[in-house]
């Protein structure tokens, strides 16, 4: 079973407890983003591939460096036991 088949309560608690890092997390996310979304939507897309009609196209702008970011964060305060929780912003103080 793969990272993303659990909900998201049990990788949130999975993630708090240091059985998986956010980071782990977020590759795992980009990966399938990846596998299923297809070219960044734009205004002037062009003649349509047929790879690309069989993709999702979710997403105009995809901010993997800050989301990256944001999970090392996380991952640093529980490995420093700051008081992050599921229900808890990462960038809360």
């Amino acid at each position: 079973m793969t990272i993303l088949n659990h909900s998201a309560f049990e990788i949130a608690s999975k993630v708090q407890c240091g059985d998986l890092s956010a980071v782990d997390v977020l590759e795992a996310a980009l990966e399938r983003v990846a596998a299923v979304d297809g070219c960044p939507g734009t205004l002037d897309y062009g003649e349509l591939t047929d790879e690309d009609r069989s993709r999702v196209h979710a997403f105009i702008t995809l901010t993997a460096d800050r989301a990256r970011q944001q999970a090392e964060t996380v991952d640093a305060k529980i490995k420093a036991r700051t008081g992050w929780s599921p229900g808890r912003r990462a960038d809360h103080r």
